[in-house]
């Protein structure tokens, strides 16, 4: 605590106030408080919560939240939220779990990510560029893991998105398709555009004679209805499209066949994370799985790791995603 003051330029009963989140008639600033959470974080420094926790009267149990953005798809909300569960039902540490909303592009504004005042860490999901730009300058006070991003110097659980999009591509290829789209949303991800842009390339790096893109407002299935029809408008040929989300594939798919067009003979379609409706489309869709279970009971025990001082940071854990081939494709 001695050298975080020194490095800050404040006494140590500030650090002290500020990592047991005590009240005082003087409050502590906003920009002295940011000093001290980046000394912290300049030195490596992670307070061993559960210790301190079996020295007081409090609960043994780690606090952590499932922070994702508002706008985020609730059914992808619910397989991290499953996976998370299903770590801490059998978790040596007692877990209590809570989900905790931000706005995207507003994860800074997120309450106890900056003061320790609400949980012991976190897992982030669904984070935009400018969350992961706050993550990557920002001194959090709690260990955090971003969930299906990269963020310099943070510790995460990723899967393969590039690897994603450049298969799709080879795979519509092999099946003979030569006018290939890409169908997003505007307001793209890190995961998403890296998904897009490998699409992209691959498509180009097969000297293809045209690709095109099509975007929706959003990643549900009206995004990829009107992405699609809008497309479709235009004239261009098409006969293989990529969709970055399989919520955008239902609702293209329903566009296409509204066209008159016939999924696979006319156009084959692929999506990804294979989410449980991407059976049941019509016909079933060709997707590639992401393993959202099994990140999520990654990020927890790398969390809890982290907190009980058994994990050295950062942990960094990249899945793969694999292609399941059905009728769409």
């Amino acid at each position: 605590m001695k050298q975080i003051a020194r490095l800050a330029g404040v006494s140590q009963s500030t650090v002290s106030r500020i990592l047991s989140r005590s009240t005082s008639r003087v409050p502590i600033s906003e920009e002295t408080r940011e000093r001290v959470l980046a000394a912290m974080k300049e030195m490596g420094y992670r307070p061993n919560l559960l210790a301190r926790r079996l020295r007081s009267d409090e609960p043994h149990a780690l606090f952590i939240a499932l922070a994702t953005a508002s706008q985020a798809p609730l059914v992808v909300l619910s397989s991290v939220y499953n996976g998370a569960v299903l770590y801490a039902s059998s978790s040596p540490v007692p877990i209590q779990l809570t989900v905790e909303p931000y706005g995207r592009g507003h994860l800074r504004d997120l309450p106890g990510l900056l003061s320790m005042s609400r949980f012991n860490g976190a897992i982030i999901s669904n984070s935009s560029p400018e969350d992961e730009r706050f993550l990557a300058g920002q001194g959090v006070a709690v260990p955090v893991i971003v969930f299906n991003r990269r963020v310099d110097g943070c510790n995460y659980i990723d899967s393969t998105n590039a690897q994603s999009g450049r298969l799709a591509a080879e795979y519509l290829i092999q099946r003979g398709r030569r006018h290939l789209c890409v169908l997003y949303a505007a307001m793209l991800t890190q995961s998403t555009d890296l998904r897009r842009q490998a699409f992209l390339e691959t498509a180009q790096q097969h000297g293809l004679p045209r690709w095109a893109e099509a975007v929706g407002a959003t990643f549900n299935e009206d995004g990829g209805y009107e992405a699609m029809t809008a497309f479709l408008a235009t004239g261009r040929p098409c006969d293989g499209v990529f969709c970055v989300g399989d919520y955008m594939a239902v609702g293209a798919m329903h566009a296409l066949r509204g066209s008159g067009r016939r999924i696979p003979v006319d156009v084959a379609v692929v999506g990804h994370d294979n989410v449980d409706m991407a059976r049941y489309t019509v016909p079933p869709l060709t997707t590639f799985d992401l393993p959202l279970r099994d990140m999520a009971q990654a990020a927890m025990e790398a969390l809890v790791g982290i907190l009980t001082s058994e994990v050295a940071e950062p942990v960094q854990k990249v899945f793969e995603t694999k292609l399941v081939i059905r009728e769409s494709a």
